[in-house]
């Protein structure tokens, strides 16, 4: 049994719709001077953003706006070529080549639903915060074999919390799980609050010098 790491659902018509992108993947998905998202705009007819590398953050936001069926159809073209490219990154990554490393463990497939979490929200999670991809395979019934993806650091970063997740006592790797998906919703909210503040900023005309004095204004008061 392959466990994607995708999800699947249905677009919601009529809204934008947000998909992240590991780093790594990020410029081959973009192509030469923006080519293969140019495609995509233009036989979809939708309107396609990618955010700025923010600091800290392994992940890339995509945003895809437009008519309801044809934000479906970018998004289903989107996860296709990411899939496609992922695995052009594990067999590079199995050959030493692209900047890009690969690792593997294995776990006892009493211990996978664990790793993946309820609607796979514990693997995305790992996946987000490290922006290495993740995929767990069961090849024996009692044994799932778990392959890491990406750039040497990202790699790094994914296996200790897989490791720990596998080494574990039961009890424990799910409080630790838990404690990876809330630490990944901790930061969120902080990188929301920022932007709100920064697009208030913008809005206001305040820079980022005038910001610091104001905050410093405010704690002496």
């Amino acid at each position: 049994m392959n466990y994607s790491n995708m999800e699947q659902g249905t677009v919601p018509q009529g809204q934008q719709v947000e998909h992240e992108c590991p780093n790594w993947l990020i410029g081959r998905v973009i192509g030469r001077r923006g080519e293969n998202i140019r495609k995509i705009r233009e036989s979809t007819g939708t309107m396609i953003n990618i955010a700025k590398e923010a600091p800290g953050n392994k992940m890339r936001k995509i945003t895809v706006a437009g008519d309801g069926p044809a934000v479906a159809e970018a998004i289903s073209i989107l996860e296709r070529q990411i899939k496609v490219l992922e695995a052009e990154g594990e067999s590079l990554a199995a050959q030493g080549e692209g900047g890009l490393t690969k690792q593997s463990l294995s776990c006892a497939q009493q211990r996978v639903g664990t790793i993946i979490g309820k609607k796979g929200v514990t693997i995305k999670t790992i996946q987000k915060l490290s922006g290495a991809r993740v995929n767990v395979v069961e090849y024996t019934q009692t044994q799932s074999s778990i392959t890491v993806v990406g750039e040497e650091d990202a790699v790094g970063t994914a296996v200790d919390a897989l490791s720990a997740l596998v080494s574990l006592g039961a009890a424990e790797a799910r409080a630790y799980a838990e404690q990876i998906v809330q630490s990944a919703a901790q930061q969120e909210e902080w990188e929301a609050y920022e932007q709100s503040v920064a697009e208030y900023n913008r809005q206001k005309g305040i820079s980022g010098e005038d910001a610091c004095e104001m905050e410093e204004d405010t704690h002496e008061g």
